[in-house]
């Protein structure tokens, strides 16, 4: 019943599986730092990035020190995506409800909405990543085996290198075609990477926190873009804003539904990369 209905329990759930299931939105893939409040389509948080730090030549004997005024920057994000679900509980399994469904509806809830949202950021990501000089192109992708799969990774490393992004925190997400080449790789090639992937798990390697998604962005000709960055580079906030039960009037039934709210910002495209790439099929 309505009445048996405790909103802060399923939105911590939802929030929890949410959290657990997301890749591009993961905290070691994007910031999560924002103030402000999402109640409604349209909510604008803010988002704060300190100036650099000057560094000068110093003369011993000679140079008299001037400190820096650090500033802060705002940069805003508006929020304009919104998604919901919905679905009713017959009172005959509402006893049950506690136990038996509330785990199994929330991990369900979230679950499709982490893939909405996934997809939404790793497009976003795409969309305004600046280093892909020498990474592939549109008709042009990049082939992709376990022969050169390595290399590949190492080029991206190499790419994100000459545009000065630091190495600290670096990752990168790639569809499951592409964890199956690198696990066959570690098959065939007993070297100083055999432990990188052990049973098949994505680990390290050139540097980057390598991620596995299954909403790996395409372009128009479906080949792969493959983006790596650093945490500092997107910023995303998502709210769980409304969670509510109410009695249906031509059912023995609760509905419950609740809102999502979310977007995201690439604060630093100058640190994001994008590789167009194709796995190599054998004939």
């Amino acid at each position: 019943m309505v009445t048996n209905f405790i909103p802060t329990l399923w939105s911590a759930l939802l929030n929890a599986y949410l959290m657990k299931g997301l890749v591009y939105g993961n905290p070691e893939v994007s910031n999560r730092g924002w103030e402000g409040a999402i109640r409604e389509q349209g909510d604008v948080i803010k988002i704060f990035r300190v100036t650099d730090v000057d560094v000068l030549t110093y003369n011993r004997n000679v140079t008299d020190i001037s400190y820096q005024t650090l500033t802060t920057e705002m940069e805003t994000l508006e929020i304009t995506q919104s998604k919901h679900f919905a679905f009713q509980l017959d009172d005959v399994d509402a006893a049950q409800v506690r136990r038996e469904l509330i785990g199994p509806q929330t991990k369900k809830a979230s679950y499709n909405v982490k893939d909405v949202m996934d997809a939404y950021y790793g497009a976003k990501f795409a969309e305004e990543a600046e280093i892909t000089a020498g990474l592939g192109l549109e008709e042009s992708a990049i082939q992709i085996d376990e022969d050169n799969v390595w290399e590949i990774l190492t080029l991206v490393a190499q790419a994100m290198d000459d545009a000065k992004v630091p190495r600290a925190g670096r990752w990168i997400i790639i569809p499951p075609w592409l964890v199956r080449r690198l696990v066959l790789r570690d098959a065939t090639l007993r070297t100083e990477n055999s432990e990188v992937l052990k049973e098949g798990f994505v680990g390290r390697y050139a540097g980057f926190n390598i991620f596995m998604s299954l909403n790996t962005p395409k372009n128009d000709y479906l080949e792969d873009q493959v983006i790596a960055g650093i945490p500092e580079a997107c910023t995303v906030a998502e709210q769980l804003t409304k969670l509510e039960a109410i009695r249906l009037e031509k059912r023995f039934s609760d509905g419950i539904r609740g809102l999502f709210l979310y977007d995201c910002l690439v604060n630093m495209p100058e640190a994001v990369a994008m590789l167009t790439c194709e796995e190599v099929v054998a004939t």
